[in-house]
């Protein structure tokens, strides 16, 4: 059953973590014996069920109160190796799994911001959508910024081609509370979106807002950013004198 909360694969050295044992050799090889588990690869210290549902049933049978404390138990081990061989982030979606599972949302939250950026770099968006939905969720039991978060899936919705949810979550971030210079970042991804969607004006309108939010402050990247976007969109509308000063405009905010 302890084994069962590790997953359908898992090692030596975390099971015995989990039971806190020293040794967990003669219960291995009574679980072997009986066929219910293997070596994997042979020779080494990692293990498997033989099959997902001799896991499922062994984990169905623990009280919820057991499972919390052995996914804490686990969690915990799992970041202290993390934290002595790298930044923790590559363990990131196993960490986040097992502290969701014991309930300590503070960690979870942490670890499901860290596993959705691992997946957005790696390209691998479905996953980053569901870590960042979950993070989501989190950060509004947590009183944690939502902003970033609903950028950056957004992000991920854009690089899917699912321009109307992306344009809807960057549309709630405008409603979070955000630096300037943030919010400013925020009407320039919606702009963006609403360009892929073909919506000129609207576009247009949203990178004038973000100029807005910047009104009487410093010249900055942010706003240069957003006149060279609406020297681009004009560009594209075929009005060359207005991009030609935008584009100057910019140029004198660097």
């Amino acid at each position: 059953q302890v084994a069962s909360v590790l997953g359908r694969d898992f090692e030596r050295h975390l099971l015995e973590a989990a039971c806190g044992s020293p040794s967990v050799l003669k219960e291995l090889d009574e679980l072997l014996a009986a066929e219910l588990i293997r070596r994997r690869p042979a020779a080494t210290e990692h293990f498997a069920f033989n099959q997902a549902i001799i896991q499922e049933v062994a984990y169905q049978g623990l009280l919820l109160k057991r499972r919390r404390e052995l996914h804490l138990r686990v969690g915990m081990r799992l970041e202290e190796a993390a934290r002595a061989h790298s930044d923790g982030t590559e363990p990131a979606p196993i960490l986040a799994y097992h502290f969701l599972r014991a309930e300590d949302e503070p960690k979870a939250f942490h670890y499901l911001c860290l596993a959705a950026g691992l997946a957005k770099r790696l390209y691998s968006n479905h996953e980053a959508c569901q870590n960042y939905q979950a993070a989501l969720e989190l950060a509004a039991k947590l009183g944690q910024a939502r902003a970033p978060l609903l950028r950056d899936l957004a992000d991920v919705r854009s690089t899917l081609g699912q321009f109307d949810q992306a344009q809807t979550l960057l549309e709630e971030a405008l409603q979070e509370k955000q630096a300037l210079d943030q919010l400013a970042a925020t009407y320039l991804q919606l702009g963006s979106v609403k360009e892929r969607l073909g919506d000129y004006p609207s576009a247009l309108d949203a990178y004038e807002r973000g100029l807005e939010a910047l009104a009487g402050g410093p010249h900055s990247p942010e706003r240069a950013r957003l006149l060279a976007a609406i020297a681009l969109v004009e560009f594209s509308l075929g009005r060359f004198q207005e991009a030609i000063a935008r584009c100057q405009l910019a140029r004198t905010g660097l």
